[in-house]
Order: C-alpha cells, then sequence, then structure tokens
C-alpha cells in the first residue's frame, strides 16, 4: 500500500473493470493527484484486481468555499446537527482551504435556528453556542464499490475526551443526517 505524504486529502479508488459509475460535472481526478496514486491493489489476498483511479481531491486551491452550489464536487450545508443531542450547528464557513489541505473549524458562536419539537409537532426558536461544519459530495459523485483511501489529521489528543471528529461513508439513502 501506498504511503500519502499530505495530512489531509480524499481519495477514492474504484474498479472501473467491474463497477458503474455516474459522473456528474466530469473530470473527478483531480490534476494534483500524482500518478503513483492512479491505481491501487486491494489489502486483501483473496482479490487480485488492480483499481483504478476514478476521483480524488487533493484540496490544492486555496480559499474554495463549500458554499451550497460553489463546488462541483463538496457541499457544507448551514443546519442544526441534531443527532445524539449535539451541541453544535453546521455552517458552510467553517470549511474552507489552506496550504494544500481543507480545514475543518470548531468556534464558540451563537447560531439561532429554527427547531421542531417532535412530542408536540410544533417548531420553536433555539439556539446552539458551538459552530463547526459538515461537508458532503451528496448526490455530485455515486460508486457502487471501490476502495476509499482518505488522509486526515485529527484535532486533539487520543487520550483526552471532548472532539468526536468523523470521517463517515454514507450512501445517498442517509441524506437525512
Amino acid at each position: 500500500m501506498l504511503k500519502r505524504s499530505k495530512q489531509c486529502c480524499f481519495i477514492l479508488w474504484l474498479n472501473i473493470l467491474q463497477h458503474v459509475v455516474v459522473v456528474v460535472n466530469g473530470g473527478w481526478v483531480d490534476p494534483d493527484t500524482s500518478k503513483t496514486f492512479h491505481s491501487t491493489i486491494p489489502l486483501t489476498s483473496s482479490d487480485d484486481r488492480e483499481y483504478q483511479l476514478v476521483f480524488s481531491d487533493e484540496f490544492e486551491t486555496d480559499g474554495r468555499s463549500f458554499s451550497d452550489g460553489e463546488d462541483s464536487r463538496w457541499t457544507a450545508i448551514d443546519k442544526n446537527d441534531y443527532t445524539n443531542d449535539a451541541l453544535h450547528y453546521y455552517k458552510s464557513e467553517n470549511a474552507r482551504t489552506t496550504n494544500g489541505v481543507l480545514n475543518i473549524t470548531t468556534d464558540f458562536k451563537e447560531n439561532q435556528y429554527k427547531a421542531f419539537n417532535e412530542k408536540t409537532k410544533k417548531y420553536y426558536s433555539d439556539t446552539k453556542h458551538v459552530q463547526s461544519a459538515m461537508v458532503q459530495g451528496w448526490n455530485k459523485f455515486c460508486m457502487t464499490g471501490g476502495i476509499v483511501e482518505y488522509s486526515a489529521k485529527l484535532p486533539g489528543q487520543g487520550s483526552i475526551g471532548g472532539f468526536w471528529p468523523a470521517l463517515w461513508l454514507l450512501g445517498n439513502l442517509a441524506r437525512a443526517t
């Protein structure tokens, strides 16, 4: 397995010989991705296929905005994170590229939003005091199988609690998350 030297990037490998790829807006391999990473082999001994790169993003362009409609690959949505009684609100302004990496920042910042009470079935005004970002590629790039590789530097120390950074792979049916 090849090791990547960058601190944060997203790279996706897919066996194009056996799977169908739906491409929207074309050009899914980032020209900044080294040719060294245009193919890979699985780590399992039972699979001897070579996989070809069909999607990569090196995040090399400084100041990229991921607000809705501004990026062909990713969208950072503005929404309340209601899962697990989360304390933060997602804002697109907290996702930017600098020095060749995607930076997602967390700030103490008030956000008022319209919430829904499941018991009373009524809307009410609520406030969250922590702001971060969620970047998604929903309905922009679809795959049916393959190998996904990414490199990420997460905040904090593994032995100290308090942060819950995550990198999730969710299908299109997970849109409500």
